[in-house]
């Protein structure tokens, strides 16, 4: 009986995800204008400017980008904003090799002047408009609690050791009761 779980745990390995790890986002940019700016939000819009508050979240099983509050990172008009509509969630989010958050496969994201705040960017994704005067290409880099680069997640599978670790548990469970 054992070795059927064993089996069946195995057999199902290549369906198993999981979310990735916890990490804040850490803006990334060559830019004076920016520089020591955080992302933080405000009445569901995600910014760019000066703030003490840091965005931390995981990328869940489906590419859903989940903030420590409870809600979503979604999208409209290309900007991000926190959504509990999935049917607005931005994604596939992604972690690089390098650290960074991707969307739609890049690591770009855009920082557009908000008209309402000086100083103030919101945040859009790589395909958000780049004719507005003071927008800059910017990255944001996926950084764990110790503060070190969070490691390579993405919901293709290539996630590393976070795909196999229930997997792993259960089949390492499972010969535990061979004995």
């Amino acid at each position: 009986m054992q070795l059927f779980f064993l089996l069946l745990a195995l057999f199902f390995s290549p369906f198993v995800r999981a979310a990735s790890q916890s990490f804040a986002l850490e803006l990334d940019t060559n830019e004076d204008a920016l520089k020591a700016y955080n992302i933080y939000t405000v009445d569901n819009n995600i910014f760019i400017g000066q703030s003490v508050y840091i965005l931390n979240g995981t990328i869940q099983d489906n590419g859903a980008l989940k903030m420590e509050n409870g809600s979503f990172v979604g999208i409209s008009k290309n900007y991000l904003t926190l959504t509990n509509d999935t049917t607005e969630y931005a994604q596939p989010f992604s972690i690089d090799g390098d650290g960074y958050l991707n969307l739609y496969g890049s690591k770009d994201f855009r920082a557009i002047p908000s008209g309402s705040e000086n100083n103030q960017y919101i945040v859009g994704s790589s395909q958000a408009s780049t004719t507005v005067s003071g927008s800059y290409t910017v990255q944001i880099k996926a950084v764990g609690s110790d503060g070190k680069k969070a490691s390579k997640f993405s919901v293709s599978g290539t996630s590393g050791a976070s795909k196999y670790q229930l997997t792993w548990t259960l089949a390492f469970a499972s010969l535990l009761t061979l004995f």
